[in-house]
């Protein structure tokens, strides 16, 4: 097998797009009216929140106002907040059809998903001590990642 890498030249127009559209530097989005800006915090449109349920949607609400004030007192570039960003949508996507008793294929792949965005949420911003409280809103999520969200972090801050 060899190692060559594939690389593709994507275009998407954004007129034809009925969802925000994020450029090649991750720090723009342009939205289906061709409306650009700068990203700034993080957010789930309502209609991402309305498919998790609501056990999980008011969670993930309060830690992305935690989430944003950490992000807003630390300075963090847009580039950056676009990266946790998707991450975070990967992660919101999984919680979809979560529930209480999901089995433990769908667990390890929301576990997965959140272990990605608490990964790149530390490398980001490694020296925010209050990042890890910033995750406390998600402790109803526990039995479907495992252990407590913010010890999660905190474990991956000590690494």
């Amino acid at each position: 097998m060899s190692d060559s890498k594939v690389e593709r030249n994507i275009s998407i127009d954004s007129s034809t797009v009925n969802g925000p559209v994020i450029s090649g530097d991750n720090a723009t989005v342009t939205n289906y009216q061709g409306n650009t800006t700068n990203v700034t915090a993080l957010t789930l449109s309502n209609s991402q929140l309305d498919k998790v349920q609501k056990e999980y949607a008011t969670p993930l609400k309060e830690f992305l106002e935690k989430f944003n004030e950490t992000i807003k007192e630390n300075s963090l570039e847009p580039q950056k907040i676009a990266e946790i960003q998707t991450d975070l949508n990967e992660f919101a996507k999984e919680l979809e059809d979560a529930t209480p008793t999901s089995g433990i294929t769908k667990k390890e792949s929301i576990r997965g998903k959140f272990f990605s965005l608490a990964k790149k949420s530390v490398k980001y911003l490694p020296k925010a001590i209050q990042l890890a409280a910033s995750f406390t809103p998600l402790a109803p999520l526990t039995p479907l990642i495992g252990e407590a969200a913010e010890k999660i972090v905190e474990a991956i801050q000590q690494e």
